[in-house]
């Protein structure tokens, strides 16, 4: 089972980068106050007894009640074409960026250290976003809202860290290689 509680290596050690508040916040991106953040947040951890417990409960009801969608809701906000975490849960659907988003503030939301991290997964041939949540004495563990589980493989190449939700690196093209006069 993807979701079983078992061993992941952190992208970090345990002692860099420990989180701070800026880890914790809400952003205009990622609003851990809404009402309906708060339930969502609430309803998945009811029964959660350590971080981990969290994010793995926050996972899996994440995966049950926001279905995955190839492209962004429709969104009026000049914020990078992804709607908010609460749109998300209103429509129920979300793009992996979304989902990761709306990840992110619900862990945010239980109190779990959450950032955002961009990068590239080759297998995929295209950029991809997930997420990374701080577990004391584990470090900086990556969480893909996408697949479901705990950590990821070595197929994800970080490229950037977002800890308010902004993302400066989202329309990545994967590398071109030219054959040039001269060449073999």
């Amino acid at each position: 089972d993807p979701r079983a509680d078992h061993a992941v290596a952190a992208r970090s050690a345990p002692t860099d980068g420990e989180p701070t508040e800026p880890h914790t916040a809400s952003t205009d991106r990622w609003p851990t106050a809404d009402p309906a953040v708060v339930e969502a947040a609430a309803q998945a951890a009811a029964n959660a007894a350590s971080a981990r417990e969290k994010v793995l409960a926050l996972l899996t009801h994440l995966d049950q009640i926001v279905g995955k969608t190839r492209s962004p809701l429709p969104s009026k906000e000049p914020k990078g074409g992804r709607a908010l975490p609460p749109a998300v849960l209103e429509k129920g659907e979300g793009s992996a960026l979304e989902r990761c988003d709306l990840f992110v503030t619900l862990c945010r939301a239980s109190g779990v250290p959450a950032r955002l991290v961009a990068g590239w997964r080759p297998d995929l041939r295209k950029p991809h976003v997930w997420a990374e949540v701080h577990l004391t004495g584990e470090g900086w563990i990556p969480v893909d809202p996408a697949t479901v589980w705990l950590g990821t493989s070595t197929r994800y190449l970080p490229l950037s860290l977002s800890e308010d939700g902004t993302l400066p690196l989202l329309h990545l093209d994967r590398p071109r290689v030219r054959k040039t006069q001269g060449s073999r």
